[in-house]
């Protein structure tokens, strides 16, 4: 028994010298491991808006697995100094879901897409945008296939429509141009000339769904914004550290 009580007060004793509270200039509130004045190991950071981060620290950043929760977004995974880097998930607030790899604080190398209205990208991204070659499938039933660059479609490509009509062709910058192909569900296949994501001279040409592109650029907006704001937040709190503790 008297073994017992004694590791629970040198328990106690370890996490009172390790453990700490300290409020930075910012109003948020760290509590956790610290080292040289600087907050190491695990801890947590509470900031005045409601937002937490719960995870690894390092040299007084987040640095390791962590998991940050505010109104807008809550990312679950690895940082490197500061920054969202490495394997990841990004939940909005508007339900949209991004699973994947990231750089920088960007959407960066493979990931996945799944958007508030049940749409799903899969594919390459770069700098927080689609680039590289992806599979977009649309709501509606409708999906592309192919190239993107910035966001957009870009290079060779499939469009497919729900009743099941392809266009096959080259895309540069979310528009289909020049010599393709239109092929029918029944197997058949017509060689054309698209101007403008339509077919030239075709009086029954088929529209090109306009309002799910809108919306995936919308999505896409979105997303590059939370982004930049976590990007700014972070230079904000590491700035405040760096100046708090040159004092």
């Amino acid at each position: 028994m008297k073994k017992c009580i004694l590791s629970v007060l040198v328990f106690a004793l370890v996490v009172s010298v390790f453990a700490e509270e300290y409020r930075l200039p910012d109003g948020s509130v760290y509590f956790g491991e610290m080292k040289n004045g600087l907050f190491e190991g695990h801890g947590t950071q509470v900031f005045q808006d409601g937002a937490k981060y719960t995870g690894d620290f390092s040299k007084g950043l987040y640095n390791g697995h962590g998991k940050y929760e505010s109104h807008l977004y809550t990312y679950t995974g690895e940082y490197v100094d500061g920054l969202m880097e490495g394997q990841g998930e990004l939940k909005y607030s508007n339900g949209t879901t991004y699973t994947g790899n990231f750089k920088n604080n960007d959407l960066y190398g493979k990931g996945r897409i799944i958007y508030y209205d049940g749409s799903v990208y899969i594919g390459d991204f770069k700098g927080g945008l689609k680039d590289g070659e992806g599979f977009f499938d649309f709501f509606n039933g409708s999906f592309y296939k192919g190239g993107f660059k910035d966001d957009y479609y870009d290079g060779e490509g499939v469009f497919q429509y729900a009743d099941g009509i392809k266009y096959v062709g080259q895309w540069t910058k979310g528009e289909l141009n020049g010599e393709g192909f239109v092929i029918y569900p029944d197997g058949r296949q017509r060689k054309v000339v698209f101007e403008r994501n339509s077919i030239k001279g075709d009086k029954n040409k088929k529209p090109f769904p306009f309002l799910e592109a809108l919306s995936l650029i919308l999505s896409a907006l979105v997303i590059l914004l939370f982004i930049n704001n976590i990007r700014l937040k972070k230079r904000l709190q590491s700035f405040e550290q760096t100046k708090d503790n040159s004092l």
